[in-house]
């Protein structure tokens, strides 16, 4: 059994208003426990294996962008790195923001992935690794000695009552959304100065930014309109 002290940033007090409260989570399954809670990113806590490990390199990640005596708003925290690095470069306060509910995900609809085609059955898979994300990020936030809050929202309809923080950091954010214009309007109303976005770009020539057919496989209209264009071709030639 593990028991983990929380101070949150909570969004459903009757007044609308977010608030500061300690959080006690019972944990029962030893699938919440240590060895298997996920670490999304690389802690130096000993050395728990991440997916990226960012060590040392914090500042080439935020683009040199200071944080030091400024508010910082981690978007899409996961578990905490950048919300922890903020906190040792300096920052004067920082809260961390990530999804209250898998339903709040929102990905691109791509027909072969389970949130396409059988999204019932994704929510209770997806919502397993939101909750390890969030038990690695409890974990680190105790053994750092952290006090940094944590608000769990929807990142398209964030309140204003969070407040406005002078750096706000969209890490590996953008790239799991299916509609990133709505949720920077809805970060950017809570940043003050400065909005850091990392966010991947491919060198590839697949087409992936945009719907386009290929010539094995278009639309009835699509053909009829490209056997017209070609008919209209060999009667200009003729």
């Amino acid at each position: 059994m593990v028991i983990t002290d929380r101070n949150v940033i909570c969004p459903c007090h009757k007044s609308g208003k977010p608030y500061r409260a300690s959080w006690r989570r019972r944990v029962t399954s030893t699938a919440w426990t240590i060895a298997s809670s996920i670490i999304r990113w690389s802690c130096q806590l000993g050395v728990v294996n991440g997916q990226w490990d960012l060590r040392g390199r914090f500042d080439d990640y935020v683009g040199g962008v200071k944080v030091e005596g400024k508010t910082v708003l981690d978007v899409g925290a996961a578990t905490g790195f950048l919300s922890f690095e903020s906190e040792a470069n300096g920052a004067s306060h920082v809260v961390s923001l990530d999804m209250s509910d898998a339903r709040q995900q929102t990905f691109l609809p791509f027909k072969d992935k389970l949130y396409y085609h059988d999204y019932e059955s994704f929510i209770p898979y997806h919502a397993v690794t939101i909750d390890k994300w969030k038990n690695a990020y409890w974990l680190c936030h105790r053994l750092l000695g952290s006090k940094a809050d944590v608000f769990y929202g929807d990142v398209y309809d964030l309140p204003p009552e969070l407040g406005q923080f002078d750096v706000t950091i969209v890490g590996a954010v953008l790239e799991h959304l299916s509609d990133q214009i709505t949720a920077l309007a809805s970060i950017s109303r809570l940043t003050k100065d400065t909005m850091v976005i990392v966010t991947p770009l491919l060198e590839t020539e697949e087409r992936i930014a945009r719907f386009e057919p290929t010539a094995d496989n278009l639309s009835e209209i699509e053909q009829v309109a490209l056997r017209a264009y070609a008919d209209l071709n060999w009667t200009t030639a003729g």
